[in-house]
Protein backbone atom coordinates (compact mmCIF):
# COMPACT_ATOMS: atom_id res chain seq x y z
CA UNK A 1 0.00 0.00 0.00
CA UNK A 2 2.77 2.49 -0.53
CA UNK A 3 0.75 4.03 -2.94
CA UNK A 4 -0.97 6.38 -0.34
CA UNK A 5 0.63 9.68 -0.42
CA UNK A 6 2.86 11.17 2.08
CA UNK A 7 2.51 14.49 2.03
CA UNK A 8 2.39 15.46 5.73
CA UNK A 9 5.97 14.09 6.00
CA UNK A 10 6.92 18.00 4.97
CA UNK A 11 5.01 18.90 8.58
CA UNK A 12 7.15 16.90 10.48
CA UNK A 13 9.96 18.61 9.16
CA UNK A 14 8.71 21.78 9.57
CA UNK A 15 6.99 20.68 13.41
CA UNK A 16 11.03 19.72 13.98
CA UNK A 17 12.47 23.05 13.25
CA UNK A 18 9.58 25.15 15.20
CA UNK A 19 10.36 22.81 18.15
CA UNK A 20 14.50 23.55 17.89
CA UNK A 21 14.71 27.12 16.77
CA UNK A 22 13.95 30.34 16.33
CA UNK A 23 11.97 30.56 12.96
CA UNK A 24 9.11 31.36 11.50
CA UNK A 25 7.36 29.47 8.90
CA UNK A 26 4.92 30.25 6.16
CA UNK A 27 3.09 26.54 4.97
CA UNK A 28 2.41 26.74 1.39
CA UNK A 29 -1.10 25.50 -0.15
CA UNK A 30 0.68 22.04 -0.75
CA UNK A 31 2.27 21.55 2.74
CA UNK A 32 5.87 22.47 2.41
CA UNK A 33 7.31 25.64 3.43
CA UNK A 34 9.37 28.63 3.12
CA UNK A 35 11.08 30.91 6.00
CA UNK A 36 10.33 34.12 6.41
CA UNK A 37 11.46 37.46 7.64
CA UNK A 38 8.07 38.92 8.34
CA UNK A 39 7.37 36.66 11.05
CA UNK A 40 5.67 38.75 14.20
CA UNK A 41 7.43 36.91 16.82
CA UNK A 42 10.20 33.53 17.09
CA UNK A 43 8.42 30.38 16.71
CA UNK A 44 5.22 30.86 14.73
CA UNK A 45 3.47 28.85 11.68
CA UNK A 46 1.89 30.52 8.93
CA UNK A 47 -1.01 29.17 7.94
CA UNK A 48 -2.37 30.87 4.20
CA UNK A 49 -6.00 30.79 3.83
CA UNK A 50 -8.48 32.23 1.20
CA UNK A 51 -9.78 34.81 3.28
CA UNK A 52 -13.46 36.32 2.52
CA UNK A 53 -12.09 38.31 -0.79
CA UNK A 54 -10.48 34.75 -2.30
CA UNK A 55 -7.07 36.04 -1.99
CA UNK A 56 -4.25 33.62 0.39
CA UNK A 57 -3.61 36.22 3.77
CA UNK A 58 -1.38 34.31 6.46
CA UNK A 59 -3.00 33.34 9.97
CA UNK A 60 0.20 33.08 12.43
CA UNK A 61 -0.52 30.98 15.11
CA UNK A 62 2.12 30.62 17.87
CA UNK A 63 4.32 27.10 18.24
CA UNK A 64 2.98 26.72 21.64
CA UNK A 65 -0.26 27.78 21.59
CA UNK A 66 -0.79 25.17 18.81
CA UNK A 67 1.07 22.07 20.93
CA UNK A 68 -1.28 22.99 23.67
CA UNK A 69 -4.19 21.98 21.42
CA UNK A 70 -2.93 18.36 20.71
CA UNK A 71 -3.14 15.74 22.94
CA UNK A 72 -0.92 13.56 23.92
CA UNK A 73 -1.49 10.00 25.67
CA UNK A 74 0.00 6.60 25.71
CA UNK A 75 -2.87 5.20 24.30
CA UNK A 76 -2.57 7.12 21.22
CA UNK A 77 1.33 6.91 20.81
CA UNK A 78 2.69 5.38 17.54
CA UNK A 79 -1.23 5.50 16.14
CA UNK A 80 -1.58 6.04 12.35
CA UNK A 81 -4.15 8.93 11.32
CA UNK A 82 -5.55 9.09 7.64
CA UNK A 83 -7.08 12.30 6.79
CA UNK A 84 -8.99 14.57 3.96
CA UNK A 85 -7.35 17.54 4.81
CA UNK A 86 -5.01 18.89 2.85
CA UNK A 87 -1.24 19.23 4.67
CA UNK A 88 -1.28 23.65 4.34
CA UNK A 89 -4.72 24.08 5.80
CA UNK A 90 -5.40 24.19 9.73
CA UNK A 91 -7.16 21.22 9.97
CA UNK A 92 -4.07 19.42 8.12
CA UNK A 93 -1.76 21.10 10.92
CA UNK A 94 -3.97 20.16 13.64
CA UNK A 95 -3.85 16.11 12.15
CA UNK A 96 -0.38 16.54 11.58
CA UNK A 97 0.64 17.76 15.08
CA UNK A 98 -1.29 15.22 16.79
CA UNK A 99 0.61 12.10 15.12
CA UNK A 100 3.77 13.71 15.25
CA UNK A 101 3.66 14.63 19.04
CA UNK A 102 2.43 10.92 19.42
CA UNK A 103 4.81 9.36 17.50
CA UNK A 104 2.81 8.28 14.99
CA UNK A 105 2.17 8.46 11.33
CA UNK A 106 -0.15 10.72 8.91
CA UNK A 107 -1.98 9.64 5.48
CA UNK A 108 -3.64 11.55 3.47
CA UNK A 109 -7.21 10.12 1.86
CA UNK A 110 -8.18 10.35 -1.49
CA UNK A 111 -11.71 11.09 -3.37
CA UNK A 112 -10.84 6.93 -4.05
CA UNK A 113 -12.95 5.07 -2.22
CA UNK A 114 -12.09 1.71 -2.95
CA UNK A 115 -8.99 2.98 -2.60
CA UNK A 116 -9.70 4.13 1.06
CA UNK A 117 -10.92 0.76 2.24
CA UNK A 118 -8.40 -1.13 0.99
CA UNK A 119 -5.65 1.26 2.32
CA UNK A 120 -7.19 1.83 6.11
CA UNK A 121 -7.86 -2.07 6.54
CA UNK A 122 -3.89 -2.56 4.82
CA UNK A 123 -2.48 -0.12 6.76
CA UNK A 124 -4.34 -0.71 9.91
CA UNK A 125 -4.86 3.04 10.67
CA UNK A 126 -6.21 3.88 14.45
CA UNK A 127 -8.20 7.13 13.37
CA UNK A 128 -9.54 9.03 10.62
CA UNK A 129 -9.74 12.58 10.57
CA UNK A 130 -12.25 14.36 7.88
CA UNK A 131 -15.31 16.29 7.61
CA UNK A 132 -18.85 14.60 8.00
CA UNK A 133 -19.46 15.31 4.30
CA UNK A 134 -16.22 12.93 3.36
CA UNK A 135 -16.81 10.39 6.14
CA UNK A 136 -20.82 10.29 4.95
CA UNK A 137 -19.31 9.81 1.07
CA UNK A 138 -16.95 6.97 2.40
CA UNK A 139 -19.32 5.11 4.68
CA UNK A 140 -21.73 4.87 1.68
CA UNK A 141 -19.23 3.46 -0.66
CA UNK A 142 -17.97 0.75 1.51
CA UNK A 143 -17.67 -1.99 -0.56
CA UNK A 144 -19.47 -4.88 0.39
CA UNK A 145 -18.06 -8.24 -0.52
CA UNK A 146 -21.29 -10.51 0.29
CA UNK A 147 -25.01 -10.37 1.52
CA UNK A 148 -23.69 -11.48 4.97
CA UNK A 149 -21.15 -8.68 4.57
CA UNK A 150 -23.31 -5.80 4.59
CA UNK A 151 -22.19 -3.54 7.97
CA UNK A 152 -19.58 -5.68 8.91
CA UNK A 153 -16.22 -4.50 8.18
CA UNK A 154 -13.07 -5.83 9.53
CA UNK A 155 -11.71 -2.70 10.27
CA UNK A 156 -12.63 -0.30 12.59
CA UNK A 157 -10.79 3.02 13.78
CA UNK A 158 -10.35 3.67 17.59
CA UNK A 159 -11.47 7.93 16.69
CA UNK A 160 -13.03 9.70 14.04
CA UNK A 161 -12.28 13.45 14.38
Amino acid sequence: MSRAMHSFSNLFSVFEELDHGDASIILESDGKSKCTDDNPASQCLGVLTSGTTGQPKTIWHEWDSLQLDTRTSSRRHGWKWASCFLPGTYAGVQVALQAWMNQGQVYSLRNDWQFNWDFVKAESVNAISCTPTFLDLWIQNEPIRSESDCFNTSWQPEQIT
